[in-house]
């Protein structure tokens, strides 16, 4: 397995990635509200921020478990 450079932003809801539709959203900050581009919920930006360290933390710990 490779190890991704990057963790695409997920809904908390329904799973699905959340886009970026303009320049402002480029500027997300540690207490901003994110809108969900399919579901149309509000997610919070440090819950999203969590589950995506979590899924690396996973994917890291998946990849070097026969080192550890």
């Amino acid at each position: 397995m490779i190890i991704p450079n990057s963790i695409s932003a997920k809904c908390l809801f329904c799973g699905i990635v959340i886009e970026i539709e303009n320049e402002n959203e480029l500027n997300i900050k540690s207490g901003d509200i994110i809108k969900c581009n399919h579901c149309a919920e509000l997610n919070d930006f440090d819950s999203i921020k969590r589950v995506a360290e979590k899924e690396l933390e996973n994917l890291v710990k998946e990849e070097f478990k026969e080192y550890l």
